[in-house]
C-alpha cells in the first residue's frame, strides 16, 4: 500500500536521486573500479556485456574516472583460455589496455564474496568507489556517472543499491518473471524504500553500487571485504 501511494502521488522528497546535479563535473580523486566476478560463465555473453558497458561508458566523457576488472574463479581450463581471448579481443576493441584488466584468481577461496575480497585487499585502496557487477549484468554510463555524483553528494552513504530489471529472456518461466518484476517491481521497490529510508538490507543480487571504504558490508579503510554468501541478505 505504502508503494502504490508513493507511486501515485510522486512523494520523493526523501529519493536519494533528487542530491546530485546531472552534470556536476566528477573530481579527479573520486575513481571507481567496476568489478566482475566470474566462474565457469558464458564467456561470449559476459564479454559483450563488459564492452557495451564499457563502451556506453566512454560515450559519456567521463571513461578517465573508472577501471574494469574482470576477476575470474573459473576451474575449467577452456573457459580460461576463452576467458583471455575475448578479453584480448575486447581490449583491442575498445581500446581499453590499460583500463580492463583480467585477472584469474589461483585460490578459490569463500567463493564470490572471496573473489571480491581478493580484490579489495590488492587493488582497493586505489579507488574510492566501487560498482559490483554480475556476470549477465549491463549498465549505462549514465547510470554509472549519476551513482558517483550521487556518492559524491552523500558522503554518509556506505551502499546505494537498487532491485534488478530483468531483460531479454526467452523461457516461459523467465519470461513470467521478467513480466512480474516490470509490474510490481516498482511497487514493491517504493515501499520498502518508504519503510527503510536509508537503513535497510545488503542484497547480493541487487547491489548496484559501494563505497569500499565506508560501507557497512566493507567497513574498513583500504577496502577489506567480509566473507558473505553470495544470494544472502545483510541485516
Amino acid at each position: 500500500m505504502a508503494g502504490f501511494l508513493l507511486l501515485m502521488f510522486g512523494d520523493r522528497r526523501y529519493a536519494i536521486s533528487r542530491s546530485a546535479a546531472g552534470t556536476a563535473p566528477i573530481r579527479a580523486e573520486a575513481r571507481t573500479a567496476i568489478v566482475v566476478p566470474i566462474c565457469n560463465e558464458n564467456v561470449p555473453r559476459v564479454f559483450a556485456g563488459v564492452r557495451a558497458t564499457y563502451e556506453s561508458l566512454s560515450r559519456t566523457g567521463d571513461l578517465g574516472h573508472f577501471d574494469f576488472f574482470v576477476l575470474s574463479d573459473s576451474s575449467n581450463p577452456d573457459a580460461r583460455v576463452a576467458e583471455i581471448d575475448a578479453w584480448l579481443t575486447t581490449c583491442r576493441a575498445v581500446d581499453g589496455f590499460g583500463r580492463l584488466f583480467y585477472r584469474w584468481r589461483k585460490h578459490r577461496i569463500k567463493k564470490k564474496s572471496g573473489n571480491i575480497a581478493d580484490f579489495c585487499r590488492r587493488w582497493g585502496k586505489n579507488y574510492r568507489y566501487m560498482v559490483v557487477l554480475d556476470a549477465d549484468s549491463v549498465m549505462t554510463g549514465e547510470c554509472l556517472t549519476t551513482l558517483v555524483r550521487l556518492m559524491e553528494a552523500n558522503p554518509r552513504a556506505g551502499i546505494i543499491q537498487t532491485a534488478p530489471l530483468t531483460v531479454n529472456h526467452e523461457t516461459l518461466y523467465a519470461r513470467l518473471q521478467q513480466f512480474g518484476s516490470r509490474v510490481y517491481g516498482p511497487l514493491f521497490g517504493a515501499g520498502l524504500h518508504f519503510w527503510q529510508l536509508g537503513e535497510s538490507y545488503y542484497w547480493d543480487t541487487m547491489q548496484s553500487f559501494a563505497s569500499p571504504p565506508s560501507s557497512a558490508i566493507v567497513p574498513s579503510a583500504g577496502c577489506r571485504a567480509a566473507a558473505l554468501c553470495p544470494r544472502n541478505p545483510v541485516p
